[in-house]
């Protein structure tokens, strides 16, 4: 995906302009935008992580580094979490029996699931913690486990916030380098930096 961004570069800044534009003319109705987006990228299994780097760039672009970097923040982190709600609930009522006939049948599930039902906070908040275990992944896999939606809820609450700062930092270091360049030279080869950190970030 990183790769098709890099390709379709010329593309998508045109998108992006006309995106800018009625982002500044509709900061409402963006931001509403932004979280239906993020909704239906958390049910459809879509990365929301390029979803907080467009929103970093984009928030930056409109409203400059401080404020854009909260704006995006805030418009990202309710995102995540109207769609971690609905994720688990579509997950709990339509796969949790599956589950508990499982764990009838083979011990170490019935375990696992008895280990997410007494330490489900300190569980799904090392989970969420972890930048290997994919966001919308764990959002189904807590509702098929049997750990309370409280825990659920603030381990998530708190979980997300450290991983979407990062990616949010990293869509406003792009703003930045497409405003200024570096050091503030507009004639710094910006393509080259885009293509290391996108790189940098591939590799990580």
């Amino acid at each position: 995906t990183l790769l098709d961004l890099l390709i379709l570069h010329r593309y998508l800044r045109v998108w992006l302009d006309s995106t800018l534009a009625w982002l500044s003319d509709n900061p409402v109705s963006g931001g509403v935008a932004f979280l239906g987006i993020f909704l239906l990228a958390s049910l459809c299994f879509f990365p929301v992580a390029l979803l907080s780097l467009g929103a970093g760039f984009v928030y930056i672009e409109l409203y400059g580094l401080g404020l854009g970097i909260f704006v995006a923040f805030v418009v990202c982190y309710l995102g995540c979490l109207i769609g971690a709600a609905v994720c688990f609930a579509r997950s709990r009522y339509l796969m949790r029996q599956l589950i508990i006939r499982f764990s009838v049948k083979y011990p170490i599930v019935r375990s696992v699931d008895r280990a997410f039902e007494t330490m489900g906070f300190r569980l799904f908040l090392l989970l969420r913690l972890s930048p290997a275990m994919p966001f919308n992944a764990l959002n189904y896999i807590g509702g098929i486990t049997a750990i309370s939606f409280r825990n659920y809820w603030w381990a998530t609450c708190t979980g997300i916030a450290p991983n979407i700062l990062w990616n949010i930092f990293v869509g406003a270091t792009f703003g930045t380098v497409n405003a200024r360049g570096v050091d503030g030279n507009k004639e710094f080869d910006q393509n080259s930096v885009r293509k290391g950190v996108v790189l940098g970030l591939g590799i990580g």
